[in-house]
């Protein structure tokens, strides 16, 4: 080899050497840079996942609300409910309300306005057949006037002769109402 190519040898070596570096130094930018995207496509994909887990919540969420909503409707509607008027003689402002869901034996009656009983009596709510000849006793209760809206539990008898869809209620005071035809209720659903 001649001394005029030794020179152009090691510059090309040297060239070589900087261009492969400048190659790596450009190749570590890449991966640096892909690794970047990765971690911001690794994050994004968790947030959807995420966001999308939350629209699953809210919609299995809303279909437990809808069916709950469905299902309280369903069981409003099959409510029924006798509302017992004064009787002539008895406080025109006293009124009750019998609420029950026919296949079930627990019922509620709600009161308002009755008069106060004498001392060592009670409200007594009878459940009457349609034509008023049968009648049992299902609750007694008292009111004051602190408990005088409360609601009074009370089962209705399984053996009563009749369907829930034509029960009729009376409200006495105390003891078993009279038999016959003067037995005179307070308040009587019709």
């Amino acid at each position: 080899m001649s001394d005029s190519q030794r020179p152009f040898l090691p510059s090309l070596f040297w060239c070589a050497s900087a261009v492969l570096a400048a190659g790596c130094v450009i190749l570590g930018y890449l991966v640096i840079q892909l690794r970047a995207e990765n971690s911001l496509l690794t994050h994004q994909t968790r947030l959807a996942e995420l966001q999308l887990h939350g629209l699953e919540v809210q919609i299995a969420s809303t279909q437990i609300i809808d069916q709950a909503e469905l299902r309280t409707h369903s069981a409003l509607s099959s409510l029924q409910l006798r509302v017992l008027h004064p009787t002539p003689g008895a406080p025109q402002n006293a009124i009750a309300i019998t609420i029950w869901r026919p296949g079930n034996d627990e019922a509620l009656i709600f009161a308002k306005s009755l008069p106060p009983v004498p001392t060592g009596d009670n409200y007594l709510l009878w459940v009457l057949n349609p034509d008023g000849t049968k009648r049992v006793a299902v609750t007694s209760f008292k009111t004051n006037p602190a408990t005088e809206r409360a609601p009074h539990l009370f089962t209705l008898p399984p053996d009563f002769p009749t369907d829930h869809g034509t029960l009729r209620f009376g409200l006495f005071v105390s003891g078993n109402p009279p038999a016959g035809s003067a037995a005179r209720p307070l308040l009587i659903s019709d």
